[in-house]
């Protein structure tokens, strides 16, 4: 990404942290007045009912008291909805604000292959990483955090083929908007290890990079092997 166009974006998210903030203000303003408004029915309701006259007052004044109470409840599930989107507005106001580090990817690349070391020769795998960027290609975010996700998964592999020979691919690629990194393995997965696979290492990895770079995971899997995919905008 060149200078003009990091300029364009940081002045993109203040515009948004703004916007947020107004928004937010506004929401404050909505349910202030809502719940205004349901102390003044929950009052007018308890007013009618206790100056009840005669059955047929009585009998109007249920049907009324079961419409008030259904506007209120729906009143509620309204500003419980608001009250949630006011909630991630400040999440992404708080993250548009925050300054972010930013690293090579050739670090990350070199890092992982001193962390993996030792766990791949105790499980008689080899990893083969292609760069097919520049490893001068910056990354914004924290490159511990990338580096968590990448070896949650290569240690994955390695247990996948268990304690036999095999080969591990780490790619990292490049469209016209999103970096892209592929971990892959040509390992038979049993059920187990697809279970424990998707409900804990894939829901830790999704967290780690949508919280952190904006992307999202995924992953292809056949009988013969998987891959693991972290894709984020560059």
């Amino acid at each position: 990404m060149n200078k003009n166009n990091r300029s364009l974006k940081q002045t993109y998210l203040t515009s948004l942290s703004q916007l947020s903030d107004s928004i937010s203000c506004r929401i404050d303003t909505y349910m202030e007045n809502a719940n205004s408004d349901i102390n003044k029915l929950d009052e007018l309701l308890k007013l009618i009912l206790d100056n009840n006259i005669d059955n047929k007052t009585t009998a109007f004044t249920c049907q009324y008291k079961e419409d008030v109470f259904s506007t209120i409840e729906s009143l509620k599930g309204q500003i419980k909805n608001i009250s949630r989107l006011k909630q991630y507005l400040k999440y992404k106001t708080e993250i548009n604000r925050k300054p972010k580090n930013e690293f090579k990817i050739g670090d990350v690349l070199n890092r992982i292959k001193l962390l993996t070391k030792e766990e791949l020769e105790d499980n008689f795998c080899t990893l083969e990483s292609k760069l097919k960027i520049s490893a001068e290609t910056k990354i914004r975010g924290r490159a511990t955090s990338l580096v968590q996700v990448l070896l949650i998964h290569i240690i994955n592999a390695c247990h996948a083929y268990n304690k036999c020979k095999g080969r591990i691919y780490l790619i990292i690629s490049q469209d016209e908007n999103n970096t892209i990194i592929q971990i892959h393995d040509n390992a038979e997965k049993s059920s187990d290890f697809h279970e424990s696979f998707i409900k804990t290492d894939i829901y830790m990895s999704y967290m780690i990079v949508k919280n952190e770079f904006d992307g999202i995971v995924w992953f292809e899997s056949e009988e013969t092997g998987t891959s693991f995919f972290v894709s984020f905008p560059t």
